[in-house]
C-alpha cells in the first residue's frame, strides 16, 4: 500500500454519510444551505495554501515580498504543511458534499448545487491524488504521457475546429476569444512541429488596447522571436527582443500586475452563447518572465564578448542569482485563484524547474564554446542535480546526453562522448531535428571523417539532405556544409561552403564561421595570401571573442584559436613576416598550454 509524505495511507477512508446513520433526515442542527456553506468555505480554504505549495519551503523572502498579500488578503509565510492542509481541506470539502448528496430531505435546487460542486472538488482530489502518487512512484512509466500525447497527435492537421470556433466569436465580436484562440492555434503547430503551417498564422491580431491585449502581444513575440530564430533571421530577431521586453515591462507597474498574479492569470471572457462566459487560464506572469530569457538565449546563441556583456551567460546567471530567493516580480511571484488546485500548483512548480534546467544547459553550451570547462562543469551538475531531484530528468534527457556528448567530445574524450550520443539516439523520435544534431555530432567524435570511403559518403550525403531539407536555419547551414567536406568537385564545394557562410552570417552563428573560415584556409586556398592570412585572422579574432577577453592569456575557443594560430604562424613564416610569425607562435603556445591545463584538470 503506497503512503504520501506524511506517512498516510494512499486509500482514502471510506465515510459513513450522516443521512445512514439519522435516518432519511439530517440533524436539525446541521441544515444543508450550512452543509454547503461548510464546504464552499473548506474549498476556499484550500486555494489559500496554494502559493505555500508553489514555493519551495527553503526559499527565502527579500525585500518587500513578505509583505505581498495574495488574493486572500493573507501575508505570504512559508509552511511545509501546506500541501497536506490543502489536500485534507479538500477531502473534507468532498465528504461533506457527499452527506449532502445522499440527503433524502434535498430539494433538486439543493442537489444541483451539492453536485456541481462535488464535481468541482472531485476534479481537484483526483489531479491532486495522481499528481502526488506520481510523485511518490518516480516511476519511469510513461505510458500516461504516450497516451496524451496519440490524443494530440489524432488532432486534425489544420486544426479547423480552432478556425470554426474563431469564426463564431468573430461573428459574436469576442475579440479576446479570438486571440486567446490564436494562441491555442499557435501552440498546436509549434508542438507538432508544422513548421509548413506556422507563417500564415505568425502575425499579430491585435484589436484592442487593454490589460489581455497586452497580454496577448507578449505571447506572440515569444512565438515570433522562436520562428525567426528558426528561420535564421537574426535582424528580425533582435528586433523582437527589443519589443518583447518593453511589453514585458509594461508589467512591472503594480497597478497593472497585481490582479494578474492574485487570480494566477486568470481571465474571465463573456461570451454570449455561454452563460457566465468562460475561465481562460493563461501564462502566469513570473513563467513568461522566465520563457523570456529561456527564448533570448535559445533564439541567439551569440558566444562572444566578455562574460558580463554575452546573454547566453548574462541571462542564465540574473536568473540562478536569486533561485533561493523569492522576489517582488520574479520566478517566485505568484498566487493562485479558486479555479486552481493542488496539480496545478505542482505542475506550475514542475514548470518552472524545468525553464530553469533548460536555461542552464544552454549556459553550459556557452561555456563550453567559450573554453570555460570548470564552470561548464559546475552547471552541468547543477542541472543535472535538479532534474533528478524533481523528476524532470526523463523528459529532458536527450538534451543531457546531447550536452554530455559534446562536454566529452571537446576533451578528445570519443568513445565516451559516442557513448552519450548514442543514448541520445535512442531516445529520440526517428527522423527528429535533435536527432540530425546528434547524428552530427557522432560523426564528428567517431573520427570517420578521417578517412572518407563510398559507404561514408553516401552516410554523409544522406545526412547533409536531410539537413539542407530543414527550415532550420542552422540545420540548413550545416548540411551545406557537411557537403562541401565531401564534393571532390572543387567548384561545388566552394559553392556549398559559399551557402553555408551566408546562412550563418545571417543567423549570427560565429561557430559555424569559424568553422568556415578553418575549412577555407586549409583546402580552399584560392586567392592571394592577403586574402587568406585576412581570413585566418577573421576566424582567430572571432574564436579570441569568445571567452578570450576575459583571461590574461586571451585564449578563447580552444581548438578553433589553437588552429589559427597554427595556420598563421606557417603563412607568415612563408611571407618572411617574422615579427607576424613570432606573434603566432606565441599565440599556439598560449593556446597549447591552455589545452594542457584542461586534460590535467579533466
Amino acid at each position: 500500500m503506497s503512503r504520501d509524505d506524511h506517512g498516510h495511507d494512499g486509500k482514502r477512508r471510506r465515510i459513513e454519510p450522516l443521512a445512514d446513520r439519522h435516518g432519511s433526515a439530517l440533524p436539525a442542527e446541521l441544515s444543508l444551505p450550512a452543509l454547503l456553506h461548510m464546504a464552499l468555505s473548506a474549498h476556499a480554504s484550500s486555494s489559500s495554501h496554494l502559493q505555500q505549495v508553489f514555493i519551495p519551503k527553503d526559499i527565502q523572502t527579500v525585500g518587500d515580498y513578505d509583505s505581498l498579500t495574495g488574493n486572500t488578503g493573507v501575508r505570504y509565510r512559508s509552511d511545509p504543511e501546506a500541501a497536506a492542509k490543502s489536500f485534507a481541506l479538500l477531502l473534507f470539502a468532498l465528504d461533506l458534499l457527499h452527506i449532502g448528496l445522499r440527503s433524502t430531505t434535498a430539494s433538486d435546487a439543493e442537489r444541483v448545487a451539492f453536485a456541481q460542486e462535488f464535481a468541482t472538488v472531485a476534479i481537484k482530489v483526483a489531479t491532486a491524488w495522481r499528481k502526488l502518487a506520481d510523485a511518490m512512484s518516480r516511476s519511469s512509466d510513461q505510458s500516461h504521457k504516450l497516451a496524451l500525447s496519440m490524443l494530440l497527435l489524432e488532432l486534425d492537421a489544420e486544426m479547423q475546429v480552432v478556425d470554426k470556433l474563431a469564426l463564431l466569436d468573430a461573428m459574436e465580436g469576442q475579440d479576446v476569444f479570438s486571440q486567446w484562440l490564436h494562441l491555442v492555434r499557435l501552440h498546436l503547430l509549434f508542438a507538432h512541429r508544422r513548421w509548413d503551417l506556422v507563417p500564415k498564422y505568425i502575425a499579430m491580431k491585435e484589436k484592442e488596447s487593454g490589460l489581455w491585449n497586452s497580454y496577448y502581444r507578449l505571447h506572440l513575440l515569444l512565438y515570433q522571436t522562436l520562428w525567426y530564430g528558426r528561420l535564421g533571421d537574426d535582424a528580425s530577431v533582435k528586433k523582437t527582443h527589443k519589443e518583447m521586453y518593453l511589453a514585458i515591462d509594461r508589467f512591472s507597474d503594480p497597478a497593472l500586475s497585481t490582479d494578474i498574479r492574485r487570480q494566477g492569470a486568470v481571465f474571465k471572457v463573456s461570451r454570449i452563447a455561454m452563460r457566465g462566459g468562460i475561465i481562460i487560464q493563461s501564462t502566469p506572469l513570473n513563467e513568461l518572465y522566465l520563457l523570456t530569457y529561456l527564448a533570448s538565449v535559445v533564439t541567439r546563441r551569440d558566444f562572444l564578448g566578455t562574460s558580463s556583456s554575452c546573454k547566453s551567460l548574462v541571462l542564465p546567471a540574473q536568473m540562478e542569482a536569486f533561485r533561493y530567493h523569492a522576489r517582488s516580480g520574479d520566478m517566485w511571484d505568484t498566487d493562485f485563484s479558486s479555479y486552481h488546485s493542488l496539480a496545478d500548483a505542482a505542475q506550475l512548480y514542475s514548470r518552472v524547474l524545468k525553464i530553469r534546467v533548460e536555461t542552464l544547459l544552454e549556459q553550459v553550451s556557452a561555456l563550453m564554446y567559450r573554453s570555460e570547462i570548470a564552470q561548464a562543469h559546475q552547471s552541468l551538475g547543477l542541472a543535472t542535480d535538479m532534474a533528478r531531484t524533481n523528476g524532470i530528468f526523463a523528459e529532458l534527457a536527450p538534451h543531457f546526453c546531447l550536452t554530455r556528448g559534446q562536454y566529452c567530445h571537446l576533451f578528445g574524450k570519443d568513445q565516451l562522448a559516442q557513448d552519450s550520443y548514442r543514448a541520445a539516439k535512442t531516445l529520440l523520435r526517428t527522423q527528429s531535428e535533435l536527432g540530425l544534431i546528434v547524428d552530427i555530432g557522432a560523426l564528428g567524435a567517431s573520427r570517420r571523417l578521417l578517412r572518407l570511403d563510398a559507404t561514408l559518403v553516401a552516410e554523409i550525403t544522406t545526412l547533409a539532405d536531410r539537413c539542407r531539407n530543414s527550415s532550420n536555419a542552422s540545420l540548413e547551414a550545416y548540411g551545406h556544409f557537411l557537403g562541401s567536406l565531401i564534393d571532390r568537385n572543387r567548384v561545388g564545394s566552394k559553392k556549398k561552403l559559399s551557402n553555408a557562410y551566408e546562412v550563418s552570417q545571417r543567423a549570427n552563428n560565429n561557430v559555424l564561421r569559424c568553422l568556415i573560415f578553418a575549412f577555407t584556409t586549409s583546402v580552399h586556398l584560392y586567392g592571394t595570401a592577403d586574402r587568406t592570412i585576412r581570413q585566418l585572422e577573421t576566424g582567430r579574432e572571432l574564436a579570441r571573442l569568445m571567452g578570450g577577453r576575459d583571461r590574461p592569456d586571451g585564449v578563447g575557443q580552444l581548438a578553433l584559436g589553437l588552429w589559427f594560430a597554427q595556420k598563421l604562424k606557417v603563412h607568415h613564416r612563408r611571407e618572411g613576416n617574422m615579427e607576424a610569425h613570432a606573434a603566432a607562435k606565441a599565440d599556439q603556445e598560449r593556446h597549447q598550454e591552455t589545452l594542457r591545463h584542461l586534460r590535467l584538470a579533466s
